[in-house]
């Protein structure tokens, strides 16, 4: 453990970093929200959850173009998405009354069963292997490619949701007179100091998990998964402190979708079938994934019908990741 004490000094130093930026990045798209005439799913769904998904893009392309680890972008976008979930459902039960008196955009519901088709197209490729490429790049990375591009059109079309009034009184607290393009430039500066510190926790990460012998498995692509989702679990917890739900539950669904993009952008720079995983425990993991994916989709339809249903499929996400582990 000695020999790691610079790789946890490491971890821990830029993990702090990443968490103040996320919190930043979370206050500027606040910012837009409410000053912009962008529909805050586009701005929760897209902008944010690309911004807070850099580190997973960039984790997935150097796994594949510079230590040839095959399995690690499928382990990294399956594993991130499951836990931000988790945490999103984690926040939702915290915050109980309150959430479940919030407004949520309706595209949400939409984009959740894009993201539920995603699953199913890649648990597709993971069984069908080469039989579905032409060359390296795999037919269903062209699908997902297309079903990303129309959940964004989605989201850009959506009704806007009016933020909580304490969410409004938060953001006139910290904006500055800001205007919407200073706000959007900082939201873009922040997202660039985001991924040079995201990518110290990954790269301490992943010396981490060599020296702990997790390299190989998809363990270590979990735990990587977990370390590349700090920005969006930073982002979940302070939009739910502003209450501004609407933002918060996009950039997680939203992060989901483009982890999809992502696998499919490695897919087409990798010299090989991305899809071809040999671990057995991918098809507990694309399951447990799915399952979380309809909970929500389920949360989202009945949630203003039946007010269970916003305890009852949280706690079932949660349940779906706990049990990835024990089964």
């Amino acid at each position: 453990m000695g020999e790691n004490i610079l790789d946890y000094i490491i971890y821990a130093a830029a993990a702090v970093v990443v968490v103040i930026l996320a919190v930043n990045a979370s206050r500027y798209a606040n910012m837009l929200d409410r000053n912009s005439k962008l529909p805050g799913a586009f701005i929760g769904a897209v902008i944010l959850a690309a911004i807070t998904s850099l580190p997973e893009f960039f984790t997935s392309l150097s796994s594949v173009t510079i230590f040839h680890m095959q399995d690690f972008p499928v382990g990294n976008v399956l594993g991130s998405n499951i836990f931000n979930l988790s945490v999103m459902s984690l926040m939702i039960l915290v915050y109980g009354k309150k959430f479940r008196k919030a407004r949520l955009s309706r595209v949400y519901s939409r984009i959740a069963i894009i993201v539920i088709i995603m699953y199913a197209l890649a648990g597709i490729g993971f069984i069908a292997g080469d039989r579905l490429s032409i060359a390296h790049f795999g037919i269903v990375s062209v699908l997902i490619a297309m079903l990303y591009i129309a959940g964004a059109k989605y989201a850009a079309m959506a009704d806007d949701i009016t933020a909580d009034e304490s969410a409004l009184k938060y953001v006139a607290s910290v904006d500055k007179g800001l205007s919407n393009r200073q706000a959007l430039g900082r939201l873009i500066v922040t997202s660039g100091f985001l991924v040079i510190a995201s990518g110290a926790v990954t790269y301490a990460a992943g010396n981490l998990t060599v020296a702990w012998g997790l390299s190989n498995g998809f363990a270590g692509a979990v735990f990587l998964g977990i370390a590349t989702s700090i920005p969006e679990v930073t982002s979940v917890v302070t939009l739910f402190r502003v209450k501004n739900f609407d933002i918060a539950v996009g950039g997680i669904i939203g992060s989901s979708m483009f982890n999809f993009l992502i696998l499919a952008i490695t897919d087409a720079v990798y010299l090989r079938n991305i899809y071809m995983v040999s671990e057995p425990k991918i098809e507990i993991m694309t399951l447990a994934g799915l399952l979380s994916t309809a909970f929500f989709l389920l949360m989202m339809i009945e949630r203003e019908k039946d007010r269970r249903m916003n305890i009852v499929c949280p706690v079932l996400i949660i349940l779906c990741y706990a049990g990835f582990f024990f089964i």
